[in-house]
């Protein structure tokens, strides 16, 4: 659709990019969000609603989220994960996968309402682009697996 956001960044090379797996394609947030590990999950295809996903789109998304909460936790020190959509901005279905550490200045609503505004750092130390590199690199490696 050539109107979504979120499609034409699929056909294009995203330096967030990390992986397609199944029928979803996984990004890092950009840098201004400063929350390292906090990724998306979207639909290859474009979909707006849950009841569009077909089934095997449907069977592989706990799966895949699961996954990803198991990564985050031991790499990112995820002592919460938080999933959400809310597709008022982009229609294009996506999951937000925001991760609270330990070291993370807020949680639970304050921590979401921040991230996504793309506000503020939450940790002790500002996010560095390389970290992202880095921690996506990883990503991409596990679910290669």
């Amino acid at each position: 659709m050539n109107d979504c956001q979120i499609c034409r960044k699929h056909e294009q090379d995203d330096p967030y990019f990390v992986a397609e797996k199944g029928a979803y394609r996984i990004y890092h947030s950009l840098l201004q969000s400063q929350l390292l590990g906090y990724l998306y999950v979207e639909p290859k295809r474009h979909v707006e609603r849950w009841a569009e996903l077909g089934a095997e789109e449907r069977r592989q998304l706990p799966e895949l989220i699961a996954e990803l909460e198991q990564w985050l936790g031991a790499e990112v020190d995820a002592r919460k994960i938080y999933t959400l959509t809310i597709g008022e901005t982009v229609r294009h279905l996506h999951m937000h996968i925001i991760p609270r550490s330990g070291s993370s200045v807020l949680d639970s609503m304050d921590l979401i309402q921040q991230v996504a505004i793309r506000k503020g750092a939450f940790g002790p130390v500002p996010v560095q682009e390389r970290q992202i590199a880095e921690l996506t690199a990883k990503l991409r490696a596990s679910l290669a697996d």
